[in-house]
């Protein structure tokens, strides 16, 4: 009779499935649950040192790879490795503006996530 209900389920598509649930997948919770932090202090004088900070909590993110896109930061190329940087208040306009992002290396479904900007003021 155990035999006789697994063939009747299975006929009927109730048992076994052809690929894992879309939320199932690794990484992709990241997008939902990922926050960030990015600080610098504005104003500032043109060529002055100042200091980027960032912080990430990344809880559903297996294999998260953090990086910055702007002035003094390397962007996807660079992986940001401690939680600041000092750099150099140099640029043709009035501002500066930084972007923390994150993407996840187990999945490649998942896109790229902006967690944090910030903008500054050049004097």
């Amino acid at each position: 009779m155990g035999a006789m209900a697994i063939a009747v389920c299975t006929a009927a598509g109730v048992v076994g499935s052809v690929a894992p649930a879309y939320a199932d997948e690794p990484g992709l919770f990241c997008t939902v649950t990922a926050r960030g932090t990015l600080s610098a202090p504005s104003p500032v004088q043109f060529g002055q040192f100042i200091t980027v900070q960032w912080s990430a909590d990344l809880p559903d993110c297996p294999a998260p790879v953090l990086y910055i896109d702007g002035p003094g930061f390397g962007g996807a190329g660079e992986p940001l490795v401690g939680s600041s940087r000092q750099v150099r208040a140099i640029t043709n306009d009035s501002t500066m503006t930084w972007t923390l992002n994150v993407f996840d290396m187990e999945t490649d479904r998942m896109p790229v996530l902006q967690l944090a900007s910030k903008t500054i003021t050049v004097l």
